[in-house]
């Protein structure tokens, strides 16, 4: 009995030291500890996170402040990360410490409230973060926390370009610039850059404002600011696309891919690929966009942006829809067209690739109905009392930032939409009735025009001369040219080649690699003869040349080497050996014979005779072959 007391009493101090050790341990944690490990981390966003996150556990052992720093840091590099449900999921549980703590006039309230703003628009995209940002600009204002009110400032901007209310957004950025200007902080004055620079996109001043995501792109460089660069450079691209400059476009795209080659976002692969499309899409090149697209669908689970991935599946349909792929065109509009329709219904490019869709399937009714909905997006963007007036407005605000930054300002106009008289639907519809009458009469004069150049062509003997497929002369020059030269009395040696078995290359791996063949050949042929030599194709598979000036002896040396040519130069397609050879009948030209039509028989006869002798040979024309071909 005195054991087992003893055996209790043992584990109950070994129980009671063990949670002395533990509360030491937690007594010891505080933020100086969980900054001493972060140190190790480098400049790794993605250690940095999976280090804070191992801290979290013990997050009631930190002081309330260190509790809100740490889900504040938290939120932070989520957001860095493209982790924005994340970042919202953190920033939340440090304003409700603050809230439970009583802290919410604090200016630790005021930093997280504004970080909560941005990572629920970032997630929800909604008005909710209009009201934070009220809210924050109110207590920025009341503790004089300037670098905080313009962040404020710029976020409001950004709130009132989604709701395009122009004048407030213009007032809300010269705020937030003029107070920035005073102060040392070139993160922040980055960020209100960029956001001037969005307005200037939203009004299609692309010009202007490419000039200040340059400016903001150059601080983020200067300050290793690297999230923030790669956004910038990513703005500058898709500001390139706008303006038609693909080559600069490509540049960017480049040094981008790079860049984000070494980020820790996961995103970056997805965008990167969505900035390709956008580049194909501006080159008018489906092929490519549907390659990019194909790249781009292994990173979409990665990409929380539904609107950027609502763009994707439109280059996606582009592409379908230019390439005629019909079972990708409907499986796209029956399924994630349908599911972003909302988003997609904003953009022109959406309107005019489904109308082009439906144009080729002719229901001219929803034809119609999606050039109303293009035609109500442009007569938006032309109404003189919307964006002309904001044009107005930021033209001013633009003449307001070359002040206060003391630099001159290059003469450049900036680019305007000038307004059009809106159209109604019956306008539209004749239009579109006029344009079809004067399609259908372009298509009928071209159709008769083919037809005038086609007969030209074909009893032209001039235009005629070249074979279409191997571009050696054609039989009816060939044929012709033989007559001359026979009639001018010179002497010359005819040689008649045909392809041995070449119908059953044909039928093993079809007619497209059997046509491949015969230019392969064709090449051999060109480079083992002299320039004078004339080479003809005068059947499917058989071949006529004329060496001019050349005894038989010769001619029997150059027909040998042809044929050994032909042999050791196999036909590689597709990781397979064509194995080649050919039979060549030749012959010389002789005072009994009366016609080129003798001649050419003659030299046919001597290539039966090389086929039927088993092929790959070469055989002069001797007269009892002609008795053998009459018996």
């Amino acid at each position: 009995m005195n054991l087992f007391l003893r055996i209790f009493y043992c584990c109950i101090l070994l129980l009671g030291a063990y949670c002395g050790a533990e509360d030491s341990l937690s007594d010891g944690l505080t933020r100086e500890v969980i900054e001493e490990s972060l140190q190790t981390t480098g400049k790794s966003l993605k250690k940095e996170v999976e280090i804070l996150k191992s801290y979290a556990p013990q997050i009631h052992s930190l002081s309330i402040d260190d509790q809100i720093w740490l889900y504040h840091r938290l939120s932070r590099r989520y957001y860095q990360l493209s982790l924005f449900k994340l970042a919202l999921e953190s920033s939340r549980k440090a304003m409700m410490i603050l809230e439970e703590s009583g802290l919410k006039d604090s200016d630790q309230y005021l930093s997280v409230l504004i970080e909560n703003a941005f990572a629920h628009y970032a997630v929800y995209q909604d008005s909710r973060e209009c009201a934070l940002l009220q809210e924050a600009y109110k207590l920025a204002q009341h503790h004089n926390q300037k670098v905080h009110l313009a962040r404020s400032l710029y976020g409001l901007a950004r709130c009132r370009l989604n709701e395009d209310d122009y004048a407030h957004a213009v007032r809300d950025l010269e705020q937030a610039y003029t107070m920035i200007e005073k102060l040392d902080h070139p993160e922040i004055k980055a960020e209100v850059l960029a956001e001037i620079s969005l307005l200037f996109y939203k009004l299609h001043a692309y010009r202007e404002s490419l000039r200040y995501e340059e400016e903001a792109l150059q601080i983020y460089q200067q300050h290793q600011v690297q999230d923030r660069e790669l956004i910038s450079r990513y703005n500058l691209i898709k500001t390139y696309i706008q303006l038609h400059e693909i080559v600069l476009a490509k540049k960017h795209w480049r040094i981008l891919k790079e860049k984000a080659d070494l980020s820790e976002d996961k995103t970056w692969p997805f965008f990167i690929e969505l900035l390709a499309q956008l580049i194909a899409r501006e080159a008018h090149n489906p092929e490519k966009v549907l390659r990019h697209v194909k790249q781009a669908e292994a990173n979409l689970a990665e990409v929380e942006e539904r609107r950027q991935v609502a763009i994707h599946y439109l280059n996606h349909l582009y592409a379908c829809v230019m390439l005629e792929i019909q079972d990708c065109t409907e499986s796209l509009i029956s399924g994630p067209i349908v599911q972003h329709a909302n988003k997609l219904s904003m953009y022109p490019a959406y309107h005019k690739v489904m109308a082009r869709y439906y144009e080729r399937k002719q229901k001219w009714h929803l034809v119609i109905q999606h050039l109303r909905d293009l035609n109500l997006i442009y007569e938006t963007r032309l109404d003189e009392s919307t964006t002309q007036s904001a044009i107005a407005m930021a033209m001013a605000f633009h003449a307001k930032l070359q002040k206060l930054t003391k630099t001159p300002e290059v003469e450049r106009p900036l680019p305007m939409i000038s307004p059009q008289p809106a159209q109604d639907a019956e306008k539209v519809e004749a239009k579109l009735q006029a344009i079809y009458s004067i399609l259908l009469a372009v298509i009928s004069i071209l159709i008769f025009g083919l037809i005038v150049i086609y007969y030209a062509v074909r009893h032209h003997p001039h235009v005629a001369m070249r074979d279409e497929l191997t571009h050696v002369c054609s039989r009816r020059y060939t044929m012709s040219e033989g007559k001359k030269r026979f009639e001018n009395g010179q002497p010359f040696c005819l040689l008649v080649i045909d392809l041995d078995g070449f119908k059953n290359i044909n039928q093993t791996h079809g007619h497209d690699v059997g046509d491949l063949v015969l230019k392969h050949v064709v090449k051999l042929m060109q480079h083992a003869l002299r320039e004078k030599d004339l080479l003809g194709r005068v059947g499917s598979e058989e071949f006529a040349i004329f060496l001019e000036g050349t005894m038989i002896d010769v001619a029997e040396s150059i027909s040998n080497r042809l044929c050994r040519l032909i042999h050791s130069s196999p036909f590689h397609y597709q990781g397979k050996e064509i194995q080649l050879s050919a039979s060549i009948g030749l012959i010389d030209k002789h005072t009994y014979q009366k016609r080129f039509s003798d001649m050419l028989h003659e030299a046919e006869i001597a290539l039966r005779t090389a086929k039927e002798r088993g092929g790959n040979k070469v055989m002069v024309f001797q007269p009892e072959m002609s008795q053998l071909e009459e018996c």
